[in-house]
């Protein structure tokens, strides 16, 4: 990648910030709406080496 698309890049995030982080706000709205309305769930966690997953 040089330095123009780069620029692209930061420009299109920058000017249009909302439309990009829309995916993951609805996914996020979308889990907590499952977690929130699941009384009856199992909750765990997983540490693996590098990372970990809170369920």
């Amino acid at each position: 990648m040089n330095r123009e698309q780069e620029s692209e890049i930061f420009l299109d995030w920058l000017f249009n910030k909302e439309e990009k982080i829309k995916p993951f706000n609805l996914i996020i709205n979308h889990l907590k709406e499952v977690y929130l309305s699941d009384k009856e769930r199992l909750d765990s966690i997983s540490f693996v080496k590098d990372s970990a997953l809170v369920i």
